[in-house]
């Protein structure tokens, strides 16, 4: 029985932080796709009105659990994901009008 419960403590130990590593990347997917669905709402308005100021997003991913937000600037903008989950993300998410994604090791 002591063998037993030592075998199933080792297996656990070596899957939990495989699982962990699934539950932050399957989260981070739905932060990708609402920034990238972002991007692409404000290159429409962009080719309709020449700015992206006046342009507006989605104020959430798709499945809910961020936030998204915008800046526009003269080059461009900035779009950003933020949550209050643990994503294993130390900054939020982020995408800019020239298709970098930041932090680079969370995408």
């Amino acid at each position: 029985m002591l063998v037993t419960v030592a075998i199933v403590a080792i297996l656990a130990g070596i899957a939990y932080p495989s699982y962990q590593r699934y539950l932050h990347h399957s989260l981070r997917a739905d932060a990708q796709a609402g920034l990238v669905n972002a991007a692409a709402d404000l290159e429409r308005c962009y080719a309709r009105n020449q700015r992206y100021a006046g342009c507006s997003i989605s104020p959430t991913s798709p499945d809910g659990r961020y936030r998204l937000a915008f800046t526009a600037g003269a080059g461009g903008y900035l779009l950003t994901a933020t949550t209050d989950k643990n994503d294993g993300c130390e900054t939020p998410l982020a995408l800019d009008g020239l298709g970098e994604r930041f932090p680079t090791a969370c995408w």
